[in-house]
């Protein structure tokens, strides 16, 4: 994520939103507060069932902010 703007982003809050088949195993991100021009990543690892889905699944990604 990339803070383009001109102010700090205070207090980021990243929520992923994943299939109903789909289960976030593990999670890593830096972002807390994010000043101007700067970034962070946020990463998952996903386990799904043997029910979810073949092909392409959705996954959006929803980030606020302070």
């Amino acid at each position: 994520f990339t803070n383009s703007g001109n102010a700090t982003a205070k207090n980021l809050v990243i929520n992923w939103q994943l299939p109903s088949d789909f289960t976030i195993v593990s999670q890593q991100q830096n972002c807390v507060n994010l000043e101007p021009n700067s970034a962070c990543t946020s990463e998952i690892n996903v386990q799904t069932l043997l029910s979810a889905k073949l092909g392409p699944n959705s996954v959006k990604v929803v980030v606020n902010y302070d």
